[in-house]
């Protein structure tokens, strides 16, 4: 990204978080193993690096080949709290409150002092910020003449904000170098070709005395050794203002919630101003980046914008080929059908463009601690979904751009599978819960909210709820039609089933709960694979049948070969996926598992506040699988050599204690505001974890006893018309009435929404696609143009 020529007329910079990143002055394992990839994959010298000691734990600075600024933030958990949200609400309230005004003073400058060779060309035309899309690279002979003045950057301008969550749930033995990584990138447009200052491998101290830097640290294998070398403070050789410098009021250390000093009047960011979150495991290009941009910038109203993830494995599993396809089915349909009749509901923090303005008016909301049970659900684990209701409620539209690709590491055990789900389940709940709870105030706030998208959401929601029990009807009346098992035993075998299953998951350790539920996934779908199998074989035997005698006609028992079909037109739409048809077959065998297991094993582990996949305190190393004996003898040279590493760090990092002149400065006043009055370990803490987990408890009996009053009631309701159907052609007609019931108008939004959004965004790419090569880009206009409309606007 930071030597991509495509986003040559974007400032950049990146901004890494590091949950427990540090202790003290003391490097923890992921960070030695970050600075080691750091040096091996970007060939980013170590000689190159600025250290600070902040209020949070440390940060680290260097410039990128290409000129793009890299911050690493180690967060102490001694001193800040952990977790994703907080590491969001630090770089959110740094980006805002410092990098965003350093950026735009940075940029201004540069424009009052650029001098361009001056063409005919150059000297007629100018950027039109209203016709900005972030467009490639012009010929190398388009320019913009440099007599801009300072008042003039924010109409002619642009600038965009780039950060990075990290989510590194899921990563190859070279990713897994956190479990808490997060990271950020800021980027600002500027007018394309401009002769921009890229800022020099060699920088000045400016203000801060240049420091010795001794900390060296090797990995097993990493060929990597960090030396004692002179750190330079990161800033431009002709620009002597330190970049530890942000302009706003000092901070009085006894003032108590209080509004920050430090962040900007809204008025002050650029509409094109953006957060790129994005996971440590991520893959994605500059086209992808390009595209969000394009998305963004088109249309002013959306908050937020989310690309195409497609998941991939650390092996080849089952597991892994049902999340594939169940990633494609979620964004063929559901995600484009949102495009269209309203919103997008959750622009996940894997690979999304936020745009500041937006996350300006929610930051204090969002920076709120966890008070009642449900904010562990709403805020610590689903903050992502929470964010963006929070978006939706300030106005903004979210959108899913599909041509945004990148790819992502999913669970490959069922471990992680089981434990990725319980999070997504119950933070998917709890947010849609809140969604209905401030549903008059989103309609009255954000036109995205009709009549067709709230009937939409709402049975997806009653979809979530009777679920289960379709499921288990489907499965106990399907054996009854094909092997003339007696309906009602194993209904009640199933149900029985599925209570001591939930009974065992509150009361049983983790690793039974995945020996159970793994062993019932196997006789469930086995189940429902003979029940689709055999139900398909039915009504294809019955259509031919009455083809041949001409009586042909519309049977409810079609409606089961409807969600079939639709996928299969779903995959059509997209042509270069349509090979994950193929994993379809898994996604039959995982029905009763999504319906059933994973929605019972979530409700009954509710009173687990741990994230799941984030856990993790030791950076993983290679094994060997085979050859005991080398492993033994390799386990004892790591064991020296790790020795060797944790003793020259802890004497090389008292280095650190040089940078204590960093404390005068004002960027450090806003650290410590931070730190004392939203971040740190000992404020904002909310409600004790003693009474949050009791009442995760209380609300543990209170949703297993309407998870399951909800679904008898229902079993009851279907299992009495099935009881009294005598017919088998009316047996089968209930199938079709049940899948109606699951999918109904929500697949008929999902086609139609679908279709207009494929048709709308191939037109749009094709267009945008065929003026590419055009002398004129779309977002510049000539001079006379706008002083045309400058004095037609004067004379009204």
């Amino acid at each position: 990204i930071s030597l991509s020529k495509k986003l040559s007329h974007v400032y950049m910079e990146s901004h890494v978080i590091l949950d427990n990143g540090c202790k003290g002055n003391d490097l923890g394992e992921f960070a030695l193993q970050l600075l080691s990839l750091l040096q091996n994959e970007l060939n980013i010298a170590r000689t190159e690096v600025y250290a600070n000691r902040v209020p949070y734990g440390l940060q680290l600075q260097w410039i990128l080949n290409g000129g793009v600024p890299l911050f690493l933030h180690l967060k102490d958990f001694q001193k800040v709290k952990p977790k994703k949200r907080w590491s969001q609400v630090l770089y959110m309230n740094y980006v805002m409150s410092c990098r965003v005004k350093k950026s735009y003073d940075w940029i201004e400058k540069r424009l009052k002092h650029c001098e361009m060779e001056s063409t005919p060309f150059n000297a007629r035309y100018y950027v039109d910020e209203r016709k900005f899309y972030g467009v490639d690279s012009l010929d190398n002979q388009t320019g913009i003449r440099g007599d801009y003045r300072i008042s003039m950057l924010s109409q002619f301008s642009d600038s965009s904000a780039f950060s990075s969550e990290v989510d590194t749930s899921y990563r190859s033995d070279e990713t897994k170098l956190s479990n808490s990584l997060h990271s950020s990138t800021s980027i600002y447009f500027l007018p394309n070709r401009l002769a921009i200052l890229k800022m020099n491998a060699r920088l000045s101290a400016s203000n801060h005395s240049s420091v010795d830097s001794a900390y060296e640290h090797g990995l097993e294998n990493s060929g990597t050794s960090w030396t004692q070398r002179t750190i330079h403070n990161m800033v431009p050789n002709d620009v002597r203002k330190p970049i530890n410098t942000i302009s706003g009021n000092l901070v009085k250390d006894t003032a108590v919630n209080i509004e920050s000093p430090f962040l900007p009047n809204p008025e002050e960011f650029d509409n094109r101003t953006y957060i790129l979150a994005t996971d440590s495991d991520m893959k994605f290009s500059d086209d992808g980046v390009l595209d969000l941009l394009n998305t963004c910038n088109g249309d002013l109203r959306l908050g937020a914008a989310c690309g195409r993830t497609h998941p991939i494995g650390e092996r080849n599993h089952p597991i892994v080929w049902f999340q594939m396809f169940e990633y494609a089915k979620d964004f063929w349909m559901t995600k484009s059908a949102q495009n269209i009749i309203g919103s997008v509901m959750c622009c996940p923090g894997c690979f999304s463009l936020y745009r500041i303005a937006a996350l300006y008016q929610l930051l204090d909301e969002y920076s709120e601690p966890s008070t009642e049970s449900m904010d562990v659900f709403v805020k610590d684990t689903g903050e992502d979904r929470w964010l963006c209701t929070l978006m939706m409620m300030n106005g903004w539209k979210l959108k899913y751009c599909t041509y945004a690709f990148n790819t992502t590491f999913c669970p490959s055990t069922m471990d992680e599978f089981l434990k990725q789900r319980r999070r997504w389940i119950l933070s998917d709940l709890a947010n849609t819960f809140l969604v209905l709870k401030y549903l008059p105030r989103l309609v009255r706030h954000n036109a995205c909210f009709t009549v067709i998208y709230i009937i939409y959401l709402v049975q997806l929601f009653l979809i979530v709820i009777i679920s289960p029990g379709s499921t288990i009807i489907l499965i106990t009346a399907g054996l009854d039609l094909l092997f003339e098992i007696t309906f009602v035993a194993p209904t009640v075998l199933v149900c029985m089933i599925l209570l001591g299953y939930m009974i065992i998951c509150m009361f049983v350790p983790t690793k039974i709960q995945v020996y159970i539920t793994t062993f019932l996934i196997f006789v469930f779908g086995i189940a429902i694979s003979c029940v689709f199998i055999g139900i398909t074989i039915i009504v294809a035997r019955d259509i031919i049948e009455d083809d041949k005698a001409g009586t042909l006609e519309f049977e409810d028992e079609y409606m089961l070969l409807v969600l079939p079909i639709c996928i299969i037109y779903a995959a059509v739409l997209h042509p270069h996926e349509c090979w994950m048809l193929c994993l379809g077959f898994f996604s039959m065998f995982m029905v009763p598992t999504m319906n059933i297991l994973v929605s019972a094993y979530a409700i009954s582990n509710i009173i687990d506040q741990s994230w799941g996949t984030r856990d993790s305190n030791k950076a993983s190393a290679p094994k060997l699988l085979c050859f005991p004996k080398i492993r033994k003898r390799r386990k004892k040279k790591k064991k020296i050599k790790k020795d060797k590493i944790s003793s020259s760090l802890n004497s090389s990092t008292q280095s650190f204690s040089l940078f204590d002149k960093y404390e005068e400065e004002v960027e450090y006043k806003f650290w410590r505001f931070l730190r004392d009055f939203v971040i740190g370990s000992t404020v904002k803490m909310g409600a004790p974890k003693s009474e949050i987990a009791e009442k995760l408890r209380k609300l543990r009996v209170k949703s297993v006893f309407a998870f399951l009053t909800c679904n008898t009631i229902w079993m009851i309701i279907l299992g009495y018309i099935y009881t009294n159907i005598t017919a088998e052609k009316s047996k089968l007609n209930l199938f079709g009435l049940i899948n109606g019931s699951l999918f109904g108008v929500s697949l008929i939004v999902q086609m139609i929404g679908m279709t207009i959004h494929r048709t709308q965004d191939t037109i749009e790419r094709f267009i945008r696609k065929s003026n590419i090569h055009t002398k004129q880009p779309e977002w510049i206009i000539t001079k006379d143009e706008k002083l045309d409309a400058v004095r037609r606007k004067s004379e009204k």
